[in-house]
């Protein structure tokens, strides 16, 4: 699905899942693609003054925040636990560098919010004040996994537990969920997932 109108213009008068699905999709899609033609075409409807990696955020965020609300009023909970994980990996991984539209900024203004938004990250990425929020996000999908039996879910929120861990220099943490990532990996059915996640956990225990 495309989507090149502003969220509101997007779903209105779809039925609840429908829009639950649409606002999945596209947040995935800015999150995933950010540079690509429909995320630029997409975020060029958005009244802003040129789309900065602090802008991408908050939108990426305002969406996934809109879509688990629904995915909960509908109870519609392997997407819930999906749309958590995902905001995990927004808040342990905020855009910082790409710019999809300068039409309406100077150069100098669009180099002044870069510079401002990098020194943001900088803070964040010393990177400790988001990772608590980041593992909340993960502990909350890792609950719904559990509980649907999901385990490439599991097995990426516990990995991804592990990073948040690491970057808070919380070591024995940081081990305890890499080796409970590995038990989960036998679990998952699909050769290529399984294959890509057991690359993941080894390249995590390296570090």
């Amino acid at each position: 699905m495309r989507f090149f109108g502003s969220m509101k213009s997007a779903f209105g008068g779809s039925s609840k899942k429908k829009q639950l699905d649409q606002l999945v999709e596209l947040g995935t899609m800015l999150q995933s693609d950010p540079a690509g033609s429909a995320s630029v075409q997409y975020f060029n409807t958005l009244k802003q003054r040129g789309i900065t990696p602090e802008s991408m955020f908050l939108e990426i965020d305002k969406i996934y925040k809109c879509a688990l609300a629904l995915a909960r009023e509908v109870r519609d909970r392997p997407t819930e636990g999906e749309i958590l994980y995902n905001l995990g990996r927004l808040y342990q991984d905020p855009p910082r560098k790409t710019i999809i539209s300068a039409k309406t900024l100077s150069e100098a203004e669009m180099e002044a919010e870069v510079t401002r938004w990098i020194e943001k990250s900088a803070e964040r990425e010393g990177i400790k004040t988001n990772q608590p929020v980041a593992l909340s996000f993960y502990h909350q999908a890792l609950e719904i996994a559990r509980r649907e039996h999901r385990p490439v879910l599991e097995a990426s929120c516990l990995l991804n537990i592990a990073v948040a861990h690491r970057l808070l220099g919380e070591i024995q943490e940081h081990r305890s969920y890499v080796q409970q990532a590995s038990d989960r990996v036998s679990y998952i059915e699909d050769q290529h997932t399984r294959q890509q996640i057991e690359r993941a956990v080894k390249m995590e225990k390296s570090r």
